[in-house]
């Protein structure tokens, strides 16, 4: 990637932040997070032994399942030079949070 493909990705996903601000609900990675912790919030373990056990391995779960998917995705960019612009784009737009920072 050349110095202007990244600024053209680090340009695009700040005008898509500054416009859009944050990606739509079904998009947003947090939002997906949120959805595959679900469940094992609903499995929680009642004896306290077991508590810190289960949450660390709920933790390396989903932590590993989610850097699995970032992983597939920058492969899946080597497809084409615009679909990889594309997917940068989309990946750190989703780390922008501009307006949620500055109300902060």
């Amino acid at each position: 990637m050349s110095v202007v493909d990244s600024a053209l990705v680090l340009a695009a996903a700040f005008l898509l932040d500054a416009t859009l601000r944050e990606p739509p609900l079904a998009l947003h990675p947090v939002v997906w997070m949120g959805h595959a912790i679900a469940p094992l919030k609903r499995m929680r373990p009642r004896a306290p032994r077991s508590e810190l056990w289960i949450g660390a391995l709920y933790v390396a779960s989903i932590t590993l399942g989610f850097a699995l998917l970032g992983w597939a995705l920058v492969r899946l960019a080597h497809i084409h030079h615009y679909v990889a612009l594309a997917i940068q784009v989309f990946l750190l737009w989703s780390c922008f949070a501009l307006k949620g920072l500055w109300a902060a």
